[in-house]
Protein backbone atom coordinates (compact mmCIF):
# COMPACT_ATOMS: atom_id res chain seq x y z
CA UNK A 1 0.00 0.00 0.00
CA UNK A 2 1.40 3.38 -1.30
CA UNK A 3 2.35 5.82 1.51
CA UNK A 4 0.13 8.99 1.99
CA UNK A 5 2.75 11.77 0.97
CA UNK A 6 3.27 13.69 3.48
CA UNK A 7 7.14 15.13 3.52
CA UNK A 8 7.71 17.48 5.83
CA UNK A 9 5.39 19.36 8.71
CA UNK A 10 8.09 21.75 10.35
CA UNK A 11 11.64 21.95 10.10
CA UNK A 12 13.67 18.99 11.91
CA UNK A 13 9.81 17.00 12.03
CA UNK A 14 10.15 14.25 8.91
CA UNK A 15 7.06 12.08 8.00
CA UNK A 16 7.72 9.89 4.82
CA UNK A 17 10.66 12.04 3.27
CA UNK A 18 10.44 9.84 0.38
CA UNK A 19 6.69 10.91 -0.69
CA UNK A 20 4.96 14.21 -2.06
CA UNK A 21 3.33 16.65 -0.42
CA UNK A 22 -0.56 16.34 0.74
CA UNK A 23 -1.65 18.82 -1.55
CA UNK A 24 -5.13 20.38 -0.58
CA UNK A 25 -7.32 22.45 -2.56
CA UNK A 26 -3.91 23.48 -5.25
CA UNK A 27 -1.38 23.72 -2.39
CA UNK A 28 0.27 21.99 0.22
CA UNK A 29 -0.80 22.06 3.56
CA UNK A 30 1.59 21.03 5.70
CA UNK A 31 1.24 23.15 8.54
CA UNK A 32 1.27 22.24 12.32
CA UNK A 33 -0.57 23.70 15.03
CA UNK A 34 0.82 23.04 18.10
CA UNK A 35 1.88 24.13 21.59
CA UNK A 36 5.72 25.60 22.20
CA UNK A 37 6.28 22.58 24.97
CA UNK A 38 7.08 20.57 21.80
CA UNK A 39 10.12 20.06 21.26
CA UNK A 40 13.09 18.64 18.27
CA UNK A 41 14.78 15.72 19.20
CA UNK A 42 17.03 13.66 17.73
CA UNK A 43 15.56 10.15 17.56
CA UNK A 44 17.31 6.97 16.60
CA UNK A 45 15.26 6.46 14.01
CA UNK A 46 15.09 9.84 12.48
CA UNK A 47 13.71 13.24 13.38
CA UNK A 48 11.26 13.50 16.19
CA UNK A 49 8.88 16.00 18.44
CA UNK A 50 8.47 15.62 22.12
CA UNK A 51 5.25 16.26 23.23
CA UNK A 52 4.64 17.23 27.07
CA UNK A 53 1.92 16.72 29.25
CA UNK A 54 0.12 19.18 30.86
CA UNK A 55 1.28 20.14 34.18
CA UNK A 56 1.84 22.69 37.27
CA UNK A 57 5.52 24.07 38.49
CA UNK A 58 3.95 25.35 42.14
CA UNK A 59 7.66 26.43 42.34
CA UNK A 60 7.45 30.28 42.17
CA UNK A 61 11.01 31.16 41.29
CA UNK A 62 12.17 28.32 39.50
CA UNK A 63 14.66 29.46 36.87
CA UNK A 64 16.02 31.90 39.62
CA UNK A 65 15.01 34.77 37.52
CA UNK A 66 13.74 36.73 40.65
CA UNK A 67 17.33 36.45 42.29
CA UNK A 68 17.29 33.88 45.68
CA UNK A 69 14.20 34.93 46.37
CA UNK A 70 12.35 32.25 48.09
CA UNK A 71 15.74 30.29 48.71
CA UNK A 72 17.55 30.05 52.00
CA UNK A 73 20.01 28.15 53.15
CA UNK A 74 19.44 24.66 54.87
CA UNK A 75 21.62 25.19 58.02
CA UNK A 76 23.14 28.79 58.12
CA UNK A 77 26.46 27.42 58.33
CA UNK A 78 27.00 27.11 54.21
CA UNK A 79 30.21 29.76 53.02
CA UNK A 80 27.72 31.19 50.32
CA UNK A 81 24.11 31.12 48.39
CA UNK A 82 23.90 33.28 45.40
CA UNK A 83 22.02 33.60 42.04
CA UNK A 84 24.60 32.81 39.02
CA UNK A 85 24.23 33.78 35.18
CA UNK A 86 24.32 30.40 33.38
CA UNK A 87 21.69 27.52 33.99
CA UNK A 88 20.39 24.79 32.21
CA UNK A 89 18.10 23.95 29.60
CA UNK A 90 18.79 27.68 28.30
CA UNK A 91 17.62 29.18 31.38
CA UNK A 92 19.62 32.23 32.24
CA UNK A 93 20.59 31.72 35.74
CA UNK A 94 21.13 29.14 38.42
CA UNK A 95 21.51 28.93 42.23
CA UNK A 96 24.96 28.46 43.82
CA UNK A 97 25.58 26.86 47.46
CA UNK A 98 29.16 26.03 48.85
CA UNK A 99 28.90 24.22 51.97
CA UNK A 100 30.78 23.45 54.80
CA UNK A 101 32.58 20.94 57.12
CA UNK A 102 30.27 22.01 59.81
CA UNK A 103 27.00 19.91 59.16
CA UNK A 104 25.52 16.97 57.30
CA UNK A 105 22.77 18.14 54.86
CA UNK A 106 23.84 21.47 54.32
CA UNK A 107 22.89 23.54 50.96
CA UNK A 108 19.81 25.04 50.18
CA UNK A 109 16.08 24.92 49.99
CA UNK A 110 12.62 26.53 48.66
CA UNK A 111 9.88 27.06 50.88
CA UNK A 112 10.09 28.94 53.65
CA UNK A 113 7.23 31.13 53.04
CA UNK A 114 5.39 28.53 52.66
CA UNK A 115 4.68 28.88 48.59
CA UNK A 116 4.22 24.77 48.17
CA UNK A 117 0.90 23.78 49.73
CA UNK A 118 0.00 20.02 49.32
CA UNK A 119 -2.57 17.52 49.78
CA UNK A 120 -2.67 14.59 51.93
CA UNK A 121 -2.40 11.00 50.03
CA UNK A 122 -1.67 12.99 46.53
CA UNK A 123 1.54 12.28 45.31
CA UNK A 124 4.20 15.29 44.64
CA UNK A 125 7.38 15.22 42.60
CA UNK A 126 10.59 17.41 43.00
CA UNK A 127 13.24 17.90 40.39
CA UNK A 128 16.21 20.03 39.66
CA UNK A 129 18.91 20.09 37.26
CA UNK A 130 22.22 19.94 39.38
CA UNK A 131 26.19 19.93 38.74
CA UNK A 132 29.50 20.88 40.78
CA UNK A 133 31.51 19.15 42.89
CA UNK A 134 30.70 17.06 45.83
CA UNK A 135 27.85 14.50 46.91
CA UNK A 136 24.61 15.64 47.48
CA UNK A 137 20.47 14.29 47.44
CA UNK A 138 17.30 15.81 46.44
CA UNK A 139 14.59 15.59 49.12
CA UNK A 140 11.00 16.83 49.69
CA UNK A 141 9.72 17.61 53.52
CA UNK A 142 6.25 17.84 54.31
CA UNK A 143 5.66 20.27 57.41
CA UNK A 144 3.47 19.42 60.62
CA UNK A 145 4.18 15.66 60.69
CA UNK A 146 3.57 15.08 57.06
CA UNK A 147 6.45 12.90 56.40
CA UNK A 148 8.82 13.09 52.78
CA UNK A 149 11.43 12.01 50.83
CA UNK A 150 14.68 11.88 49.79
CA UNK A 151 16.67 10.46 46.91
CA UNK A 152 19.56 8.79 46.31
CA UNK A 153 23.31 9.98 46.96
CA UNK A 154 24.25 11.66 43.70
CA UNK A 155 27.59 12.39 43.00
CA UNK A 156 28.38 15.78 41.72
CA UNK A 157 30.41 16.59 37.78
CA UNK A 158 30.68 18.70 35.51
CA UNK A 159 27.74 18.72 33.47
CA UNK A 160 23.90 19.35 34.28
CA UNK A 161 22.55 16.45 35.54
CA UNK A 162 19.01 15.52 36.54
CA UNK A 163 17.33 14.78 40.02
CA UNK A 164 14.09 13.44 40.84
CA UNK A 165 11.70 12.64 43.75
CA UNK A 166 8.36 11.64 44.74
CA UNK A 167 7.15 11.89 47.87
CA UNK A 168 3.10 11.59 49.72
CA UNK A 169 2.35 13.70 52.56
CA UNK A 170 0.47 12.43 55.47
CA UNK A 171 -1.54 15.10 56.00
CA UNK A 172 -2.82 18.49 54.49
CA UNK A 173 0.81 21.31 54.50
CA UNK A 174 3.41 22.91 53.11
CA UNK A 175 6.62 21.65 51.13
CA UNK A 176 10.05 21.99 51.24
CA UNK A 177 12.57 20.85 48.50
CA UNK A 178 16.25 20.64 49.56
CA UNK A 179 19.46 19.97 47.51
CA UNK A 180 21.99 19.02 50.05
CA UNK A 181 24.79 17.47 51.25
CA UNK A 182 24.98 13.81 52.14
CA UNK A 183 27.51 14.29 54.62
CA UNK A 184 29.42 17.09 56.30
CA UNK A 185 31.71 18.21 53.25
CA UNK A 186 32.83 21.42 51.24
CA UNK A 187 31.11 20.86 48.13
CA UNK A 188 30.25 23.23 45.35
CA UNK A 189 26.46 22.90 44.31
CA UNK A 190 24.60 24.75 40.85
CA UNK A 191 21.15 24.21 40.91
CA UNK A 192 18.71 25.12 37.87
CA UNK A 193 14.93 24.70 36.31
CA UNK A 194 13.46 23.85 39.96
CA UNK A 195 10.38 22.24 39.67
CA UNK A 196 7.38 21.12 42.18
CA UNK A 197 4.63 19.43 40.68
CA UNK A 198 1.48 17.38 41.61
CA UNK A 199 1.97 13.58 40.17
CA UNK A 200 3.95 10.49 40.44
CA UNK A 201 7.05 11.27 38.06
CA UNK A 202 9.11 14.10 36.86
CA UNK A 203 7.83 15.81 33.41
CA UNK A 204 9.69 17.90 31.77
CA UNK A 205 10.92 21.44 33.11
CA UNK A 206 8.05 24.60 32.55
CA UNK A 207 8.27 27.74 33.65
CA UNK A 208 5.93 30.50 32.83
CA UNK A 209 8.41 32.06 30.31
CA UNK A 210 8.43 29.11 27.21
CA UNK A 211 5.84 30.55 24.93
CA UNK A 212 2.85 29.55 23.78
CA UNK A 213 1.10 26.62 25.72
CA UNK A 214 3.32 28.39 29.27
CA UNK A 215 1.70 31.17 31.40
CA UNK A 216 2.49 32.10 34.80
CA UNK A 217 -0.48 32.05 37.55
CA UNK A 218 0.69 35.90 38.33
CA UNK A 219 3.83 37.92 38.29
CA UNK A 220 6.44 36.72 36.57
CA UNK A 221 9.39 34.40 38.51
CA UNK A 222 7.20 34.74 41.58
CA UNK A 223 4.48 32.33 41.11
CA UNK A 224 3.28 28.99 39.76
CA UNK A 225 3.48 28.27 36.02
CA UNK A 226 1.31 26.12 34.01
CA UNK A 227 1.92 24.21 30.53
CA UNK A 228 -0.56 22.99 28.28
CA UNK A 229 -0.55 19.28 26.23
CA UNK A 230 1.66 19.11 23.61
CA UNK A 231 0.25 17.87 20.20
CA UNK A 232 0.89 17.91 16.61
CA UNK A 233 -2.22 18.98 14.72
CA UNK A 234 -3.49 18.23 10.71
CA UNK A 235 -6.37 19.02 9.21
CA UNK A 236 -8.14 16.06 8.96
CA UNK A 237 -9.74 16.54 5.52
CA UNK A 238 -6.26 14.69 3.59
CA UNK A 239 -6.88 11.68 5.70
CA UNK A 240 -9.68 8.80 4.96
CA UNK A 241 -11.68 7.73 7.91
CA UNK A 242 -13.14 4.49 5.74
CA UNK A 243 -9.69 3.15 5.20
CA UNK A 244 -6.34 4.18 5.85
CA UNK A 245 -3.18 3.57 8.06
CA UNK A 246 0.12 4.80 10.23
CA UNK A 247 2.91 3.62 11.78
CA UNK A 248 4.92 5.38 13.95
CA UNK A 249 8.20 5.34 16.45
CA UNK A 250 7.45 6.58 20.24
CA UNK A 251 9.30 7.27 22.80
CA UNK A 252 7.81 7.44 25.81
CA UNK A 253 9.02 8.82 29.07
CA UNK A 254 8.92 7.28 32.75
CA UNK A 255 6.98 4.23 31.87
CA UNK A 256 6.75 2.73 34.89
CA UNK A 257 5.42 5.30 37.38
CA UNK A 258 2.54 6.45 34.34
CA UNK A 259 -0.61 6.36 35.41
CA UNK A 260 -2.86 7.67 33.14
CA UNK A 261 -3.90 6.67 29.42
CA UNK A 262 -1.27 8.07 26.57
CA UNK A 263 -3.06 9.11 23.39
CA UNK A 264 -1.13 8.53 20.50
CA UNK A 265 -3.22 9.36 17.11
CA UNK A 266 -6.55 10.64 16.64
CA UNK A 267 -8.33 11.15 13.78
CA UNK A 268 -11.90 12.86 14.11
CA UNK A 269 -15.01 11.66 12.53
CA UNK A 270 -18.99 11.80 11.50
CA UNK A 271 -19.71 8.72 13.80
CA UNK A 272 -16.40 9.52 16.49
CA UNK A 273 -13.09 9.36 17.07
CA UNK A 274 -10.49 6.93 15.49
CA UNK A 275 -7.83 6.95 18.53
CA UNK A 276 -4.82 4.90 19.30
CA UNK A 277 -3.80 4.91 22.79
CA UNK A 278 -1.23 3.00 25.27
CA UNK A 279 -3.85 1.75 28.36
CA UNK A 280 -1.09 1.71 31.37
CA UNK A 281 -3.34 -0.24 33.36
CA UNK A 282 -2.88 -3.35 31.21
CA UNK A 283 0.14 -2.25 29.32
CA UNK A 284 -1.55 -2.98 25.75
CA UNK A 285 -2.05 -0.31 22.63
CA UNK A 286 -5.77 -0.39 22.24
CA UNK A 287 -7.52 1.21 18.92
CA UNK A 288 -10.59 2.26 18.90
CA UNK A 289 -13.47 3.22 16.20
CA UNK A 290 -17.08 3.62 17.58
CA UNK A 291 -18.70 0.51 18.64
CA UNK A 292 -15.41 -1.56 18.39
CA UNK A 293 -12.01 -1.57 19.89
CA UNK A 294 -8.95 -4.19 19.76
CA UNK A 295 -5.89 -4.82 21.92
CA UNK A 296 -2.03 -6.00 21.36
CA UNK A 297 -0.08 -6.03 24.69
CA UNK A 298 2.92 -3.55 25.03
CA UNK A 299 6.26 -4.93 24.75
CA UNK A 300 8.11 -4.45 28.38
CA UNK A 301 9.65 -1.18 28.17
CA UNK A 302 12.07 1.39 29.67
CA UNK A 303 11.78 5.12 29.85
CA UNK A 304 13.63 6.34 26.92
CA UNK A 305 12.90 2.88 24.59
CA UNK A 306 11.82 2.84 21.28
CA UNK A 307 8.35 1.12 20.17
CA UNK A 308 7.15 1.31 16.44
CA UNK A 309 3.42 1.38 16.70
CA UNK A 310 1.21 1.09 13.95
CA UNK A 311 -3.02 0.93 13.41
CA UNK A 312 -5.04 0.62 10.22
CA UNK A 313 -8.87 0.47 9.27
CA UNK A 314 -11.36 -0.45 6.87
CA UNK A 315 -14.79 -0.43 6.44
CA UNK A 316 -15.05 -3.24 8.19
CA UNK A 317 -11.73 -4.50 10.29
CA UNK A 318 -9.51 -2.58 12.56
CA UNK A 319 -5.93 -3.25 13.19
CA UNK A 320 -3.51 -2.25 15.55
CA UNK A 321 0.22 -3.01 15.79
CA UNK A 322 3.28 -3.22 17.76
CA UNK A 323 6.27 -3.82 15.71
CA UNK A 324 4.70 -7.16 13.77
CA UNK A 325 2.52 -8.60 16.56
CA UNK A 326 -0.70 -7.11 15.41
CA UNK A 327 -4.31 -7.95 16.37
CA UNK A 328 -7.62 -6.53 14.37
CA UNK A 329 -11.60 -6.32 15.12
CA UNK A 330 -14.95 -6.14 13.29
CA UNK A 331 -15.41 -2.06 12.64
CA UNK A 332 -18.44 -0.73 13.72
CA UNK A 333 -21.01 0.78 11.59
CA UNK A 334 -20.64 4.37 10.07
CA UNK A 335 -20.96 7.11 8.62
CA UNK A 336 -16.84 7.68 8.25
CA UNK A 337 -16.34 11.45 6.91
CA UNK A 338 -12.90 12.71 8.78
CA UNK A 339 -13.93 15.93 10.54
CA UNK A 340 -11.65 18.63 12.49
CA UNK A 341 -8.38 18.33 13.02
CA UNK A 342 -6.35 15.00 13.45
CA UNK A 343 -3.74 14.95 16.26
CA UNK A 344 -0.68 13.46 17.29
CA UNK A 345 -0.72 13.07 21.20
CA UNK A 346 -3.40 14.78 23.05
CA UNK A 347 -7.31 14.58 22.67
CA UNK A 348 -7.96 17.40 20.38
CA UNK A 349 -7.90 19.70 22.79
CA UNK A 350 -4.73 21.55 23.90
CA UNK A 351 -5.39 21.15 27.54
CA UNK A 352 -7.55 17.66 27.90
CA UNK A 353 -9.01 17.52 31.13
CA UNK A 354 -8.33 13.71 31.68
CA UNK A 355 -4.83 14.32 30.65
CA UNK A 356 -4.26 12.28 28.02
CA UNK A 357 -1.86 12.79 25.96
CA UNK A 358 1.76 11.16 24.20
CA UNK A 359 4.67 12.36 26.57
CA UNK A 360 6.91 11.29 24.70
CA UNK A 361 8.89 11.82 21.33
CA UNK A 362 6.97 10.78 18.49
CA UNK A 363 8.16 10.86 14.86
CA UNK A 364 8.96 9.74 12.09
CA UNK A 365 5.42 9.06 11.32
CA UNK A 366 4.18 7.47 8.03
CA UNK A 367 0.18 7.30 6.83
CA UNK A 368 -1.05 5.25 4.23
CA UNK A 369 -4.20 5.13 2.07
CA UNK A 370 -4.76 1.48 3.59
CA UNK A 371 -3.66 -1.26 5.85
CA UNK A 372 -0.02 -1.33 5.50
CA UNK A 373 1.20 -5.37 4.89
CA UNK A 374 3.97 -7.03 7.27
CA UNK A 375 6.69 -6.30 5.09
CA UNK A 376 6.19 -2.62 5.12
CA UNK A 377 5.66 -2.94 8.64
CA UNK A 378 8.83 -5.02 8.56
CA UNK A 379 10.94 -2.70 6.36
CA UNK A 380 10.15 0.26 9.18
CA UNK A 381 11.45 -1.60 11.63
CA UNK A 382 14.53 -2.29 10.29
CA UNK A 383 15.11 1.03 9.08
CA UNK A 384 17.49 1.26 11.42
CA UNK A 385 20.15 -0.11 13.41
CA UNK A 386 17.83 0.55 17.00
CA UNK A 387 14.74 -1.28 17.13
CA UNK A 388 13.93 -2.34 19.97
CA UNK A 389 11.45 -4.71 19.32
CA UNK A 390 11.73 -8.80 18.69
CA UNK A 391 11.22 -8.63 14.92
CA UNK A 392 10.09 -12.30 13.14
CA UNK A 393 12.59 -14.03 11.35
CA UNK A 394 15.05 -12.15 13.03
Amino acid sequence: MSPIGIAELHPGVVWNPRASHVVVGGASEVTVSTAASVRVTTGHHGASRYLSEASTNLLHNPRVGDGITGFLKVWGTEESLAAIIGGPLEQGFALRAVTSTTNAGEGAFYGAGGQLPVVSGAPYTASVYVRGSGTVRLRVAFLAGGGGAAGSDHVLGGAWERLAVTATPDTDTVARVFVETASAQVATIEAGAWQFEPGPHPTAYLDGSMGAGFAWAGTPDQSASTRSAGRLSLPARPFSAVRGGVALWWRPDHAAAFTRDRVLFRLPAGAGALELRHVTASNRFRFISPGASVEVDAPSFAAGGDLLLSASWTRDVITVGAGEVAAAAARGLGPWAATGRMDLGSTGQESPAAGLHADGAVGPVWWFDGPPRPEVIRTLARASTFPRLPLAGG
